[in-house]
């Protein structure tokens, strides 16, 4: 885990070495025991399996891009009368080859978290939802 490594590296930089348990050097992580106690002591942290994001999308989304987005939704509904078995909400979701994202520790409450991952592409069995904004599908 990465919060173990960061942990261990943390304390050589600040020359704790006298305080540094042996079995720390040999894996050149901090301990599960160290990990569990920060986390007791962060009661607003908690350990999420981030999602696999991509770079451009990580860069895209964000309150700008998406404020535009629905500014200009907004003002295509003043424009055209759309009755609400025409709006479809589309929700894509599928399991792929690829490896799991790592579990990331967050603040808790967070309903996103995300994880930059390799651009590699494996199979992919991908199933889409659909549903009406009147409840219809």
């Amino acid at each position: 885990m990465m919060a173990r490594e960061l942990a261990f590296k943390y304390a050589l930089a600040l020359n704790l070495d006298q305080r540094i348990p042996a079995k720390w050097r040999t894996t050149g992580l901090s301990g599960e025991e160290w990990l569990n106690h920060f986390m007791k002591r962060h009661q607003g942290l908690s350990l999420r399996q981030a999602e696999k994001t991509s770079l451009s999308r990580n860069t895209s989304f964000n309150k700008h891009n998406v404020g535009t987005y629905f500014d200009n939704l907004e003002a295509l509904f003043a424009k055209v009368e759309v009755p609400p078995s025409r709006i479809l909400n589309l929700d894509e979701s599928g399991i792929s080859t690829v490896l799991e994202a790592p579990k990331v520790i967050a603040a808790r409450g967070t309903k996103q978290v995300g994880q930059v991952v390799s651009g590699e592409r494996g199979e992919q069995i991908t199933f889409c939802a659909v549903i009406c904004a009147d409840g219809t599908y």
